[in-house]
């Protein structure tokens, strides 16, 4: 189960990864950040929230645990 959610959600991390190497070393100005936050945040995270959700293996949740916890 690790290793299914680590690769799901290693493409987000790899997104983050690039987006502070590119604001650290000054590679794009302000208003191409302003661009790219924007696909970001309506395109990319929604769409690979939808894939980790999609990939999920649901039989292993205790379901028990849940209800407990409600």
């Amino acid at each position: 189960m690790f290793y299914s959610l680590f690769f799901s959600t290693l493409p987000l991390f790899g997104l983050l990864f690039v987006g502070f190497i590119s604001g650290k070393f000054d590679l794009l100005n302000q208003s191409d950040s302003k661009v790219f936050l924007k696909l970001v945040g309506l395109v990319i995270v929604p769409a690979l929230g939808i894939k980790i959700i999609g990939n999920f293996r649901y039989e292993f949740i205790n379901w028990n645990l849940y209800f407990y916890y409600l």
